[in-house]
């Protein structure tokens, strides 16, 4: 996925988040599913303030393809895959291991249940 100029002016959702609201606010979210971030929805909105406002790694899957969105401390995480995992499917960025962790993922979205799962750090 490509970048774009900043924003002129940054929604306050948006502001501060260090490296990852930067590059959150750089990115052409008009190239993939999520779509410019002015059409975004409040609900997507509230999840990405919280996530860049956390001390606890987050990343967020949203839309069917769970495109990828996550704050600074998740970047030692996603490792090497930083910072191209920013905008991407969730099942690109995890192929390695999309077979183990498809079906929990799943559940989330289906069932509308939280997950967790202890020493698994990029869930």
């Amino acid at each position: 996925m490509s970048e774009q100029p900043g924003l002129s002016v940054i929604p306050e959702f948006l502001s501060g988040g260090g490296e990852m609201g930067e590059r959150i606010r750089n990115f052409n979210w008009s190239a993939t599913p999520l779509g410019p971030v002015d059409s975004w929805p409040q609900s997507l909105r509230t999840c990405v303030r919280i996530m860049l406002t956390s001390r606890q790694p987050i990343w967020l899957g949203w839309g069917k393809d769970l495109i990828k969105l996550y704050n600074d401390p998740y970047k030692s995480i996603v490792g090497g895959k930083h910072p191209w995992a920013l905008g991407m499917p969730a099942r690109e960025v995890w192929s390695d291991i999309w077979k183990d962790i498809e079906s929990m993922l799943r559940q989330v979205m289906e069932e509308d249940e939280g997950t967790y799962v202890e020493s698994a750090l990029l869930i």
